[in-house]
């Protein structure tokens, strides 16, 4: 009986190979998947920090200048004094 290890046919060469490439390949994906998520989620941060910040512009800009119905109020002058005195 001999002690060294079998010899590995061809095949179990080239199953053993494939292998290993699979394995790269599954680690190359994974790594391909977390870059692209990560992608996604930072423009997703920075649409939605653009939205706030354009709703804080909007509110701002709102509650500056008063509504034009009550502009126009008072600049109209009052009935009483648009009579003629007679």
């Amino acid at each position: 009986m001999s002690t060294e290890p079998p010899q590995i046919s061809d095949l179990g060469r080239a199953v053993q190979d494939v292998g290993q490439k699979l394995e790269l390949l599954v680690s190359d994906e994974i790594a391909l998947a977390k870059t692209e998520l990560a992608e996604k989620v930072s423009k997703l941060i920075k649409g939605a920090v653009f939205g706030i910040v354009a709703g804080v512009f909007a509110l701002a800009c709102s509650a500056s200048s008063p509504p034009a119905s009550s502009s126009a109020a008072r600049h109209r002058r009052p009935r009483w004094r648009s009579r003629r005195a007679s």
